[in-house]
């Protein structure tokens, strides 16, 4: 007999399961379409990569294309830089007495000798490079010196030589940088500063080995690949330490080796028969004597001894140099084995201010003796009269206004620049010329060196 109930029972679980089966189909549809649906975003994603990649691929093959045309032109207008100090790195004699055809071999020979150098410091430098050869001087002061040493004749010039340079190459330039102190110099420091961040300039070659104050141009540049020093003359002390961090050459076969130097000339006297002792004693010319330093503050700090001389050949000329040798200072050194500058007790502004507008020569004054116009005949700076003990402590602050390159490690016993701050702390010159360490220093001398 069949019982209702169970039958209602068998009904019940047969719909729950047909329920269950149903709900799983439908689940089952959902996650298809789930799935379709990330599908199609992972396409869309697929399709946007690959359209990024490439664009990306065309992108680079132009930017590779726009670099390498770039690259080519670069090449294309590549230069090094020759900067020549021609009023220390004098050319060899048989160029500056050969005139024009001098000053052609000259510039000739200059260019080759930078060409082999680059050939060995930069093989793949660009064929195309072209070589910019800029020669700055005083050309009143090197023709006097030249004929001074007879490397000219009386009446001659370096009008022909100049000529023959300027002419071997549309970029070679001898330039007169004009009769004042340091024409040359500044010139030089300005071109070098522009070539130094030219892009184009590959090189320079800084010919200038005999004047120390470059060692202040060249110093923040310490180590640079892109500098290379040519030595005539020896490296002075300040440039030497500098010149170990830098690409050095020579060029024997264009520059001198060593400075000139004006030459002595023998006072001729009447022919006399000199066979007598007595006579030849008596006709002798005898050396003239120079006086004693004179007194300054160099020499207050120590006293040099008077020396004697020959007659140097006369030059006409406003302001001789005191025929003292060249006085040095005491070097003062702190606890700290610091180079300390000593107090200087100044005058009034107004004083300080009109000794700086007078524009003193500080090595005539200070130092004893001119090395510009010993050398060139000339000065631009002042030197007349003696100045008197406050003047000269004046001078002596005005100098020290200037750093120091080698700061508080110099042991140059003739060094008048500052080495620190004469402010010190309490400097209140946002723009101060004295490097911080140059602030903070102990003044406390200790000892003193006398080299």
């Amino acid at each position: 007999m069949i019982d209702p109930a169970a039958l209602r029972r068998q009904y019940d679980e047969i719909c729950r399961a047909e329920n269950s089966k149903d709900e799983i189909i439908t689940n089952l549809f959902e996650y298809i379409k789930d799935l379709e649906l990330r599908l199609e975003n992972e396409k869309d994603e697929v399709d946007a990569q690959k359209r990024a990649t490439v664009s990306y691929r065309d992108d680079s093959r132009r930017y590779l294309a726009e670099r390498d045309a770039l690259v080519s032109e670069k090449r294309k207008m590549s230069s090094v830089s020759v900067l020549v100090d021609g009023d220390g790195m004098h050319f060899l004699e048989q160029f500056i007495q050969d005139g024009k055809n001098g000053g052609h071999d000259a510039a000739r020979a200059l260019i080759h000798a930078v060409k082999d150098h680059m050939k060995k410091v930069d093989p793949d430098a660009s064929p195309a490079t072209s070589y910019n050869i800029r020669v700055f001087a005083n050309v009143l002061g090197l023709t006097k010196l030249y004929r001074e040493t007879n490397l000219l004749r009386p009446g001659e010039d370096l009008s022909n030589f100049i000529r023959g340079f300027n002419m071997e190459s549309p970029l070679c330039d001898f330039v007169d940088a004009g009769d004042g102190k340091e024409c040359a110099d500044v010139k030089i420091k300005g071109l070098f500063a522009e070539d130094f961040n030219n892009i184009h300039c590959q090189r320079i070659f800084f010919c200038a080995s005999a004047d120390s104050g470059y060692a202040r141009v060249l110093g923040p540049h310490r180590g640079s690949q892109k500098i290379s020093l040519v030595e005539g003359p020896a490296f002075p002390r300040e440039m030497a330490e500098l010149a170990a961090t830098f690409d050095i050459t020579s060029f024997s076969d264009v520059f001198m080796p060593t400075k000139l130097e004006r030459h002595a000339r023998v006072i001729s006297t009447p022919t006399q028969d000199t066979s007598s002792p007595a006579i030849a004693a008596a006709t002798t010319p005898a050396p003239i004597a120079t006086p004693g330093p004179v007194p300054n503050y160099a020499s207050a700090a120590r006293t040099a001894p008077a020396t004697s001389v020959v007659a140097i050949t006369p030059t006409k000329r406003t302001h001789t140099p005191k025929p003292s040798p060249k006085p040095r200072f005491l070097v003062c050194l702190n606890a700290r084995n610091q180079r300390v500058d000593s107090h200087i007790k100044t005058s009034s502004k107004e004083a300080l201010a009109a000794i700086k507008r007078r524009k003193f020569c500080n090595q005539y004054h200070l130092q004893g003796y001119c090395h510009n116009t010993a050398t060139y005949g000339s000065c631009a700076h002042e030197h007349g009269p003696e100045l008197t003990g406050q003047e000269l402590n004046d001078l002596m602050w005005i100098a020290r206004s200037t750093p120091c390159y080698n700061g508080l490690s110099c042991r140059d016993v003739d060094c008048m620049s500052g080495h620190r701050c004469a402010y010190g702390d309490y400097c209140m010159h946002k723009e101060c010329k004295f490097h911080k360490d140059l602030h903070a220093v102990d003044t406390v001398i200790v000892r003193t060196l006398e080299l």
